[in-house]
């Protein structure tokens, strides 16, 4: 399955990968009585077990101390595994949701 994805630099250009939004995503959390915004946005959705955990990995090595960033995932897998990831790798997730087959998580970078 090939993908549209946007780089950091807003260009287009069809990939493997999903879609992987720059430092200008909008996406926001409530954690709390603070509202967050995610830095990066992941777009997993159709990918299975390993990919989405995998993509997580790269995001969050490209990624300074202190980023958000917002998984959506459709793999219920990472339900399991990426709260399992940041705690075994020091990330805090911040808030995990579901919707139907749509998981989002909100993961602030050690």
């Amino acid at each position: 399955m090939t993908h549209t994805s946007t780089t950091e630099h807003g260009n287009s250009h069809p990939e493997s990968l999903p879609a992987l939004d720059g430092p200008d995503t909008n996406e926001a959390v409530v954690t709390g009585n603070a509202l967050l915004t995610a830095s990066r946005q992941l777009d997993t959705c159709g990918l299975r077990c390993p990919e989405p955990l995998m993509m997580l990995h790269q995001v969050i090595r490209k990624s300074a101390s202190g980023d958000i960033i917002h998984v959506v995932a459709t793999d219920p897998s990472t339900q399991r595994d990426i709260p399992k990831f940041c705690l075994h790798l020091g990330h805090e997730l911040l808030k995990q949701t579901s919707s139907g087959t749509q998981f989002d998580y909100w993961i602030r970078k050690a």
